[in-house]
């Protein structure tokens, strides 16, 4: 499970058209405000996830990291996940059987939501974000 950060592609398209009418460009203002907001998210997904009792390969919450690619000239995917423990993040977020070392069933686990929160400050601040970022262009 992972947090998607905008459609930044379709929209950036259509505002840099209008943009470049007034002379700004985008581009920087939507990978400024992109990699903002991925990596307060990231924060964010480390201080409220959940923590273990500790492994060899470190606690969940350790694990969140924030990633930005260039695929084209100008477009960009950005994504935040678990880089250690990607397997938990759905678990974690939903609830899901528990089983004993003999694979019996004894019962369900409690949710324990964290991701969700951060995706829905995600797609609220990005806007804001890139906004802020055009308007001091």
């Amino acid at each position: 499970m992972e947090i998607k950060i905008g459609n930044a592609d379709s929209l950036k398209t259509s505002m840099n058209s209008y943009f470049a009418q007034l002379g700004v460009s985008v581009d920087d203002a939507f990978q400024q405000a992109i990699d903002e907001v991925g990596k307060e998210a990231v924060k964010q997904l480390k201080a409220t996830s959940p923590r273990g009792k500790g492994s060899k390969k470190g606690h969940y919450a350790n694990g969140w990291t924030y990633k930005r690619a260039n695929v084209r000239k100008g477009q960009f995917e950005a994504k935040v996940y678990n880089k250690t423990k990607p397997g938990l993040t759905h678990l974690l977020e939903n609830k899901h059987r528990k089983l004993d070392r003999n694979g019996n069933e004894h019962g369900w686990s409690d949710p324990k939501p964290h991701i969700a929160e951060v995706d829905k400050w995600v797609q609220e601040e990005l806007p804001k974000r890139i906004s802020q970022k055009i308007s001091q262009k």
